[in-house]
Formats: structure tokens, sequence, C-alpha cells
């Protein structure tokens, strides 16, 4: 996982008690499109690889201006995606 999303305090705890279950966690920063016609976004992969065939759960959020609330938006929807209810 990378630093940016353990140095929030909230989404990295999120981001951590998913990878307590055993899920393997990948955190990416995505840019604009190059003409400006998608936003930027955080997207979030979790894939459990002890289920046979793996397990991957993906989840996309726009980033419209605060990059901690969608960090932190991206760590619940990820942790609701795996059954972990983030409240």
């Amino acid at each position: 996982m990378t630093a940016f999303a353990l140095a929030h305090p909230l989404a990295g705890a999120t981001f951590r008690s998913v990878a307590a279950l055993g899920y393997r966690l990948s955190v990416f920063d995505l840019p604009a499109s190059f003409l400006g016609a998608v936003g930027p976004a955080f997207e979030a992969h979790a894939v459990d690889l002890r289920m046979s065939p793996a397990e991957i759960h993906v989840v996309k959020v726009y980033r419209d201006g605060e990059d901690e609330q969608a960090l932190y938006r991206l760590a619940c929807a990820l942790a609701e995606s795996v059954g972990i209810d983030p409240e």
C-alpha cells in the first residue's frame, strides 16, 4: 500500500482493517485525463489470494476538490466491498 494512503489517519486505519482480513491492497492516485474529459481519481484494489480463483474488489472515487475526503470515501467503499462496516 502506498504511503499517501496510510498518511490519512481515518483512511489509513480503514485500509489496515481490510488488510487485516488477509487482503493485499493497492491504492492508486490517478491524474485527470490528458484532455480533461475524466477528472482525477483514487482507485483501490483488494485481492484475496487465499481464494482460487483470487477474489478481487476494485473501487474508484473521483476527486472533487478535497483529497483527504476522497481518500476516506475510497477506504470506506473498499471496506464495504469486503464486508466491513466502516462506521
